[in-house]
């Protein structure tokens, strides 16, 4: 009987380069901040004897934090830099809420205003609750063309943390002064988009636990 050689191995089907991931681009959706709490349109900001915030409704406003700036144009950034544990914030600027009852995401949403001369403009951060992990917590990037910080602002269904945006004539004179409070850090290198007045940016970027 004849013995039939064996069949040749069957030869592994060539291999695909894998090409690494992508960091996700950025993604720019258009946002308009919600109009749905007709309480936030009927409180009153109060002020102390020395003109600086004291009150809004029924809650106590936090002052003491300082940002200078050389220029009325500014961008707001505002984003929940650690867990998304459901806070929902609003943000009160000269008599207009520029945000009202917005869901904190680790996208940042990004605001263009306008600043008055002197030290007239203070941001006010209002929590609509606290979250899964109290207190309810925001990161904030504040800037113009030069320049800018970031701060982090908290709130309780007590009171509202705040922060004095002062417009100073140069750099020179903002920095001298001692602006900033040990918690902010500099963001200066950052650039503000020429896109939307307000909307929101997704970086991509990995999330940060508590």
């Amino acid at each position: 009987m004849e013995v039939k050689p064996p069949p040749p191995p069957k030869l592994a089907a060539p291999t695909k380069a894998i090409k690494p991931k992508k960091e996700e681009e950025t993604a720019i959706v258009y946002h308009k901040p919600t109009n749905t709490s007709d309480i936030l349109d009927t409180m009153q900001l109060q002020y102390n004897a020395r003109n600086m915030p004291n009150r809004i409704g029924d809650r106590r406003v936090r002052t003491g934090k300082r940002m200078y700036f050389t220029d009325n144009d500014i961008v707001i950034k505002v984003w929940d830099e650690e867990v998304e544990d459901g806070d929902t914030i609003s943000l009160f600027l000269n008599g207009e809420w520029l945000l009202k009852e917005h869901a904190l995401k680790s996208k940042k949403t990004i605001i263009k205003t306008r600043l008055k001369d002197g030290d007239a403009n203070h941001l006010i951060f209002y929590a609509h609750n606290e979250g899964r992990k109290p207190p309810n917590t925001a990161a904030i990037a504040i800037f113009d063309e030069h320049g800018g910080k970031q701060i982090v602002l908290r709130g309780s269904l007590k009171d509202c943390d705040s922060v004095n945006l002062k417009v100073k004539g140069t750099q020179k004179t903002a920095q001298s002064a001692g602006a900033i409070t040990p918690t902010v850090k500099d963001i200066s290198k950052t650039k503000p988009s020429e896109n939307a007045q307000t909307y929101v940016e997704d970086k991509g970027r990995k999330k940060k636990g508590k």
